[in-house]
Parts: C-alpha cells; structure tokens; sequence
C-alpha cells in the first residue's frame, strides 16, 4: 500500500494525531479547548 504524500510530511513535522494544528510553529495535538489555542498566540504575541 501506498503512503500519501502528505502523510509523509505530517509525520516529518512530528503529526501523530488528528486534530493537529500549528499555532506559531508549536504544534497543538488532538482535541483542545479554545485556551489551549489562546495560550499559545498570546504567548507569542507577549513575546515579541
């Protein structure tokens, strides 16, 4: 059987579960609440 293209390039950025978002390069994994997604851009956002 043959692998999808993206499969592949999931697995190099370390996808090991769906849902899977980047949020500013972090990746978040699996089913979160807003906060999560919250957390990090605000994160960022102090950071700069």
């Amino acid at each position: 059987m043959r692998r999808d293209k993206s499969v592949d390039e999931a697995i190099r950025f370390g996808v090991t579960l769906t849902p899977a978002f980047f949020v500013n390069g972090k990746l978040v994994s699996g089913a979160q609440p807003l906060e999560a997604f919250m957390g990090s851009s605000s994160a960022s956002a102090r950071a700069r």
